[in-house]
């Protein structure tokens, strides 16, 4: 008898603890929010309809088996399919349907799921994009020359076609392996510092 109750009440408590661990786990998880002050004015919205909203404060909100969403000011519920780019005084990002659906990226670490972000801005913007392939995290990355410029995938004969460089670099490797994070910055930035840029 004594060991049937001894056996209860472990079991009890060891319920107690999984729920206890659970709770705290998911009130965690759904505090999961990255929350940017408008220091600078510079936090904004940019919806699908083309209105663009400043806000005080932009946070992702991300929680297990919920679509992550913006929380504007606190309190405003900002849903990924209604935006198109967005500022949180962290990050610009920018909806990755505008200008590449093939790889759909479904990650939520720093910006919505389906959003680039931009890395580095100047005559020439960059953009880098994450998703999953093959179990791993990878980026593609994206060159915009000027604002209003389109944004294109970044390959061999694209970067070569503005820094002769990197076209010298390249010249006659077929199969050259795709280019890290700091060497496409560290590139995009001497094509915003440079003289003798070649335009289109």
């Amino acid at each position: 008898m004594k060991g049937r109750a001894s056996l209860s009440i472990t079991l009890m408590i060891a319920i107690f603890l999984l729920q206890s661990c659970a709770t705290s786990s998911i009130s965690t998880t759904e505090q999961n929010v990255t929350t940017q002050q408008n220091t600078n004015n510079n936090i904004s919205v940019t919806f699908k309809d083309g209105t663009k909203k400043g806000y005080g404060s932009l946070s992702l909100v991300t929680a297990i088996l919920k679509t992550p969403y913006l929380l504007a000011d606190g309190k405003v519920k900002i849903k990924g399919k209604d935006v198109l780019a967005y500022t949180d005084g962290k990050y610009e990002a920018i909806a990755q349907s505008t200008f590449y659906t093939q790889d759909v990226s479904k990650l939520a670490t720093k910006t919505l799921p389906g959003f680039a972000i931009k890395e580095a801005s100047g005559t020439f913007n960059l953009y880098s994009l994450a998703y999953y392939k093959n179990g791993n995290t990878v980026k593609k990355y994206f060159l915009q020359e000027g604002s209003d410029g389109k944004i294109e995938l970044c390959n061999a004969a694209l970067l070569g076609k503005y820094d002769n460089a990197f076209s010298a670099t390249k010249n006659g490797k077929k199969n050259s392996k795709a280019i890290n994070s700091k060497t496409m910055v560290a590139l995009v930035d001497r094509l915003n510092n440079s003289s003798s840029i070649s335009k289109k």
